[in-house]
């Protein structure tokens, strides 16, 4: 895969249709809290980062033109011109450049809280805390609990979490009731559960990435947000009963005063009191309207074909585009076809392809005869009246092809190449056929052998690209 296709249908490709699917999030977040469907709200969060991750385009697009065309070029109609070729270096260069200077700067911003972090860090005190342990393998049962590692820090403002397959669980240094432990287990093994520092982690490398998409930064704040609210449901619903009035004292009680700095991929027990406010509105709608399935499977069906759609169209839109600005564009300059026999030379415009037949081809993909050649030996069967066909590689200008094959037939067949306006250059022949095809521009060429007659023939020989 060419950085080319990587540039456009990862990249860019990923950064549409994850927008896309953020802002449908965003109305089907509104949606559930008015219908109460508020448990389904951050799963459709976390569905989101698939679409900023997965590329979902570029595999649409490979798939297709694997099982259609043939071609492992995606994309590679790019280079038919110098001038689109540049363009997209450039923008290449400056998507680089700009990734660069949001990491630095990023560093810069975070140098003194890393710091802050660090010496705190620092102050760490395991120990060996065997109860907590039991206490969340009970809680837990599905999960190994023997790696997760118990500190306690003086300079810790709140209970939290620390790491992502590792984790460490820091609390603070004072007196808690049994309650309050239990409170900070529950809440923190949730978190560990459901690998919501990884979470985060992977939306903070998001932003680096996609620097141009001003949507990143309002999704990674919302999915962190929705993160505790999902927490706080999913702990009283599945230990307290649904009573949030003890846990909410209990969470409130579990902090001391003063400012905590932590590095972003932890997760607190509790943040500000804003946040907390806000998080027992959320509890009190999901309380008063209990269980929504129905309506919850609707929401997240929603959003999986609406965001799938979009996939699937932008990455279509844009290949059926940059073909089309390929051939608008493309520069010609037709040479003489080389044999080394008196063939018939026939040239065949693109809109007299049978495009039918050529899209049913046999299609070939020899492996090279030597790993460091460009040569490659095909023994091809080509059904009656059908096409046989390489798969797609790329030529530079200037570059020519030969063709050296045996037809096994007394009639004349089509032995040639199909160029990137779509065009075919080929000769007429039966028995030995050779020819040189010169490359009038830089695209994908495909090597073919039609068959002219009624019964199927056997062409074997090479072809050096």
């Amino acid at each position: 895969m060419s950085w080319i296709n990587f540039f456009f249908f990862v990249i860019i490709l990923n950064t549409v249709t994850g927008t896309v699917a953020y802002l449908l999030c965003k109305l089907l977040t509104r949606i559930a809290e008015k219908a109460g469907a508020i448990r389904v709200i951050y799963p459709m969060y976390r569905l989101v980062m698939i679409f900023y991750t997965i590329p979902f385009g570029w595999i649409y697009i490979y798939i297709k033109c694997n099982r259609v065309y043939g071609s492992y070029g995606i994309g590679d109609s790019f280079f038919g011109t110098p001038i689109i070729f540049w363009i997209i270096q450039i923008a290449l260069i400056v998507w680089l450049i700009g990734m660069v200077c949001v990491i630095v700067r990023k560093l810069k911003e975070s140098y003194e809280e890393r710091k802050a972090h660090e010496l705190k860090m620092k102050n760490n005190m395991p120990f060996r805390a065997d109860e907590y342990r039991a206490m969340l393998s009970r809680m837990y049962p599905h999960r190994n609990w023997k790696r997760t590692q118990f500190c306690t820090n003086f300079l810790t403002r709140s209970p939290v979490v620390v790491g992502k397959f590792s984790p460490v669980i820091i609390i603070p240094e004072r007196k808690y009731s049994e309650f309050q432990i239990q409170v900070i287990l529950m809440h923190e093994g949730m978190h560990i559960v459901r690998l919501d520092n990884l979470a985060k982690q992977i939306s903070s490398v998001l932003i680096y990435i996609n620097w141009f998409n001003p949507y990143l930064k309002s999704y990674t704040k919302e999915l962190d947000e929705w993160a505790d609210i999902a927490c706080d449901i999913s702990v009283c619903k599945r230990f307290l009963g649904g009573n949030s009035k003890e846990y909410y004292i209990a969470l409130m009680a579990a902090k001391t005063s003063g400012h905590s700095v932590v590095n972003p991929f932890v997760s607190h027990l509790n943040k500000s009191n804003e946040s907390i406010k806000r998080r027992m509105m959320y509890m009190k709608k999901w309380k008063d309207s209990r269980s929504k399935k129905f309506v919850s499977a609707i929401l997240m069906v929603a959003l999986i074909m609406g965001s799938s759609v979009t996939a699937f169209a932008a990455s279509g839109q844009v290949a059926d585009q940059q073909d089309y600005v390929y051939c608008e564009t493309r520069e010609v300059d037709v040479k003489d076809v080389y044999t080394d026999s008196n063939l018939e030379v026939v040239e065949i415009p693109a809109d007299q392809v049978d495009e039918d037949k050529w899209e049913n081809a046999i299609v070939y993909d020899e492996s090279l005869l030597e790993p460091l050649t460009v040569q490659k030996n095909f023994s091809w069967t080509v059904p009656a009246e059908r096409f046989a066909r390489s798969a797609g590689f790329i030529k530079q200008k200037g570059g020519q092809i030969i063709i050296s094959c045996y037809i096994n037939s007394v009639l004349n067949h089509r032995v040639g190449i199909r160029r990137p306006n779509g065009s075919m250059l080929c000769v007429l022949g039966t028995h030995q056929v050779t020819a040189t095809f010169p490359c009038e521009t830089t695209g994908t060429y495909y090597v073919f052998v039609e068959n002219m007659g009624r019964v199927d023939i056997t062409a074997a020989g090479y072809y050096i690209r």
